[in-house]
């Protein structure tokens, strides 16, 4: 019976110890999920702030980019509108120097000079005189075929310079286009995450 005792004894102390040990160890693992929870919060919050640190951030080069392709856009508008406005000139220069070719050169001389003389200014002094135009003068038709052949040129480099702005607005528009879709994919996968 004493050695039941004993035998009970150290068995009931072994239990309390297995008891203090295992309330120990459930201390702990609460503390742990405590910081374990503590943590993922603190990782939460950070993600969030870097998600919108990151969607401000994309915003303002997704906006300087579209104000870039504006003023491009805006640029290449402004040469095309100055390019037909010289090819227009252009063209009405000729128009005026065919007319005066058939006219008298008395009467069709200071009139052509009075419409296109910003245009005119670029050809050599005298080209259109009444005897030049009308194939009279020193050099005959060659002066009249001359200035036909450099309104020509003129008129197809400009037309070509034209075309060219043209192909730009429009590839300048697709990307702009493009960006703004990008723009709008990127808002929407940011809001629904």
């Amino acid at each position: 019976m004493a050695t039941n005792r004993e035998e009970r004894s150290r068995l009931v102390t072994e239990l309390e110890l297995a008891r203090s040990k295992v309330e120990e160890l459930e201390r702990r693992v609460v503390d742990s999920e405590s910081r374990l929870d503590a943590q993922r919060q603190s990782h939460v919050i950070a993600l969030q702030e870097n998600k919108t640190s990151f969607q401000a951030l994309l915003r303002s080069q997704l906006q300087d980019e579209k104000a870039l392709w504006e003023r491009k856009m805006e640029d290449v508008e402004r040469r095309l509108k100055d390019a037909q406005h010289v090819r227009e000139q252009i063209l009405s220069t000729t128009a005026t120097a065919a007319s005066n070719a058939s006219a008298s050169a008395a009467a069709s001389a200071p009139a052509a000079k009075k419409d296109s003389a910003n245009v005119l200014d670029m050809f050599p002094r005298g080209a259109f005189s009444p005897s030049n135009i009308n194939g009279d003068g020193p050099n005959g038709s060659a002066n009249l075929l001359s200035l036909d052949d450099r309104l020509s040129g003129a008129l197809k480099a400009k037309t070509a310079e034209a075309e060219t702005l043209t192909e730009q607005l429009i590839a300048l528009r697709g990307e702009r286009d493009g960006l703004a879709e990008e723009l709008l994919r990127i808002t929407r996968t940011m809001q629904q995450t």
